[in-house]
């Protein structure tokens, strides 16, 4: 939450395709902003609301090596 991003807020939104594209834009803002180290590749949001969540993918390429690496998650609220 300190970051500066809205991603905590957007969580709180209904899980749809329409705030998927919200999250999907705060991410690679935050990551624009805040992590120098690493080139955005893609950022995959896919909204799950059976679940209340969002599974979430990120591409990326590691400047200094080359090397390119993918993380998965799942963003849900917590109360």
């Amino acid at each position: 939450p300190y970051l500066g991003s809205d991603v905590r807020g957007l969580l709180f939104e209904p899980v749809d395709n329409f705030t998927a594209i919200s999250l999907r834009r705060a991410i690679e803002l935050t990551l624009a902003n805040y992590e120098p180290r690493i080139e955005v590749q893609s950022v995959e949001i896919e909204p799950q609301p059976d679940n209340y969540r969002y599974g979430v993918s990120i591409s990326y390429r590691i400047l200094t090596s080359l090397d390119t690496d993918n993380v998965t998650f799942f963003l849900e609220r917590i109360r």
